[in-house]
């Protein structure tokens, strides 16, 4: 996938954005061509602190949009986020798009190439956005091996130990792997 030829500060028409981030304006990726969604938007977090990317296009079709976390060690400007979660978010929503399925809690997905070129996690699981109410589905990274503990009652075993780490599951490509 070509980068977005787009990337422009906008302002966004979702009331729980405009709860949670207030009057900042996120950084926006647009200009998809042929593409399930039209744009990403990245916002910066102060807790954490992390960039939290979030889709737009995807509600027209699944009702809901998905949402990404990813920790950051200075979040003074969105544009210098990471171009890579915004991928990351077109493949699960092109995924979504091709099976005529919309994901809920409890989904995940294993790919076939790491999130990223420096990050070792190659996995994704579906959850409702901690702050976003029902309207966001938040993808959030996985090491390979963390996928045999999804298994069962696993699922929610291991989003709690998750959780008890960090409460809002924002991926840090750091993480070792809780399966080790």
């Amino acid at each position: 996938m070509r980068l977005p030829p787009i990337r422009i500060t906008a302002q966004v028409d979702s009331p729980a954005l405009r709860s949670l981030y207030g009057a900042q304006e996120p950084f926006v990726y647009a200009g998809f061509t042929g593409q399930p969604l039209t744009g990403v938007g990245v916002y910066a977090h102060a807790q954490g602190p992390h960039w939290h990317y979030v889709s737009f296009g995807l509600r027209r079709r699944f009702e809901r949009e998905l949402s990404f976390r990813l920790r950051a060690d200075d979040v003074q400007d969105p544009a210098d986020a990471p171009v890579w979660p915004v991928r990351l978010l077109q493949e699960f929503a092109r995924l979504a798009v091709r099976s005529q399925r919309a994901f809920a809690r409890g989904h995940y997905l294993r790919l076939t190439e790491p999130l990223a070129p420096t990050v070792q996690m190659r996995s994704g699981a579906i959850v409702p956005d901690p702050e976003l109410a029902d309207d966001y589905l938040q993808v959030v990274g996985l090491h390979e091996s963390e996928l045999r503990l999804m298994g069962g009652d696993g699922w929610t075993r291991f989003l709690d130990a998750l959780r008890a780490r960090d409460a809002l599951l924002v991926t840090d490509p750091a993480r070792p792997s809780l399966a080790a």
